[in-house]
């Protein structure tokens, strides 16, 4: 499949953000307007939430009160649906560039909610 081009993702009813598809894969605090990787549309949809509720939400961006559940939730969506492992594992590293996340946090929380 592959990551979109910058311009397609900041794509916007015809017009490009340019503000947007510079930040592409950058840390975000806001959700993402589609897949970063190309997708089909349902998948593309599936990712847009995933990002928006569970990584937001698993990295403390969006609160939640048991941010392993939604770790738990992107791990199974990742074990049913292979069309969307490349894409989540995008969307991870999207985050994890300039918010200071350390590797070992992040594989602390993995191995913590991986009881799927």
């Amino acid at each position: 499949m592959g990551l979109r081009e910058k311009e397609d993702f900041a794509r916007r009813r015809m017009i490009t953000d340019s503000d947007l598809a510079r930040g592409m894969l950058q840390f975000s605090r806001k959700c993402i307007p589609t897949s970063l990787t190309r997708l089909p549309t349902n998948l593309s949809s599936l990712a847009v939430r995933l990002f928006g509720q569970n990584i937001l939400g698993w990295l403390g961006v969006r609160k939640f009160s048991h941010p392993h559940v939604l770790v738990q939730q992107i791990l199974k969506v990742c074990v049913k649906v292979e069309g969307i492992r490349d894409e989540v594992y995008c969307q991870i590293l999207k985050q994890f560039e300039g918010f200071g996340f350390s590797s070992f946090a992040f594989t602390a929380s993995l191995m913590a909610a991986s009881k799927v």
